[in-house]
């Protein structure tokens, strides 16, 4: 997986049962990636965003330097 995102190799997907470990892994890899290779880096929580409001998220995380995980601002109705 590191070596697909490092090298941008495509799509990169996890998916497996509840509880499998899918969140840790992701996890895990993202925080290698925000200190080996300075990557920032976003997780989005809310699937039910239309895509003008996945934007406006990921550029106000990323504009905020607030890049912990689960801490995003979902919009009620983007502009």
């Amino acid at each position: 997986m590191m070596d697909g995102i490092r090298n941008r190799r495509g799509f990169v997907s996890i998916a497996g049962e509840v509880g499998t470990g899918k969140t840790t892994l992701i996890r895990f890899l993202l925080g290698k990636l925000e200190v080996k290779d300075k990557v920032k880096t976003v997780l989005i929580f809310y699937p039910t965003l239309t895509f003008k409001e996945l934007l406006k998220n990921i550029l106000l995380e990323l504009e905020s330097g607030n890049l912990k995980f689960g801490e995003g601002r979902p919009f009620a109705s983007a502009q």
